[in-house]
């Protein structure tokens, strides 16, 4: 036992220092107008990995807040959420892609989890940035939802290879893009829910509690 916890201590302070390391993943963030919100995200993420920010039709400081924390700052013309992540995989240079939106926070925790994971595809459950009643039951009814459906949106992760096989996210969509991902996907390998957890800017759920309500059981029954 003693040999044991002896050696799970030297294994936690090698991958620490990086000597010890994992195959490091390519977060993906496209970026539509996200000078508000992208530095938050770009400051949560671990090093060590490729991080691809693809500014899609911006016309505010995007690029420039996003350059500060990654070279790899892709400027399109295209506002198509699809085509930019679709872009920033061809730019991909690892075997597995998270794909990050701009306004979702995740930290090293989440990042390692899904570095180790054996699984090839899936997400993780959110929590909102704001601790009302509101915020709170709406992300726990997506939370419910993405786990029953065994869908995904906001952090979606997969195997290079796989994306590939279904031809990334299709890009006559604007909304519901993931979901579209997703059940393709899993025809052609298994979905893991990680139990991570990201935190999620309430910005889009501030529509209204019974029409965000409505929007959830739509994608639920669907």
């Amino acid at each position: 036992l003693a040999f044991e916890g002896l050696y799970k201590a030297f294994h936690n302070i090698f991958k620490e220092i990086n000597w010890l390391s994992l195959m490091p993943v390519s977060i993906i963030i496209p970026a539509f107008n996200e000078e508000k919100y992208i530095e938050e995200t770009l400051k949560a993420l671990p090093s060590g990995h490729e991080v691809i920010v693809v500014c899609n039709g911006c016309t505010d400081g995007t690029a420039l807040i996003a350059r500060k924390y990654t070279d790899k700052v892709i400027i399109t013309e295209d506002k198509g959420v699809s085509k930019a992540k679709n872009l920033g995989a061809s730019k991909a240079s690892h075997e597995k892609l998270i794909f990050l939106d701009a306004d979702i926070v995740i930290g090293k925790d989440v990042v390692d989890a899904i570095e180790e994971s054996k699984y090839e595809l899936g997400t993780i459950s959110l929590t909102p940035n704001k601790k009302d009643f509101t915020s709170k039951l709406i992300i726990i009814l997506r939370n419910h939802f993405i786990a029953i459906t065994k869908r995904g949106g906001g952090v979606i992760y997969c195997n290079k290879k796989i994306f590939n096989k279904v031809k990334g996210f299709p890009e006559n969509l604007s909304f519901k893009e993931d979901i579209l991902f997703i059940k393709k996907a899993k025809k052609l390998t298994k979905y893991k829910l990680i139990k991570k957890i990201g935190t999620v800017n309430m910005r889009r759920y501030q529509k209204g509690f019974l029409n965000q309500i409505i929007i959830i059981l739509k994608s639920w029954i669907n």
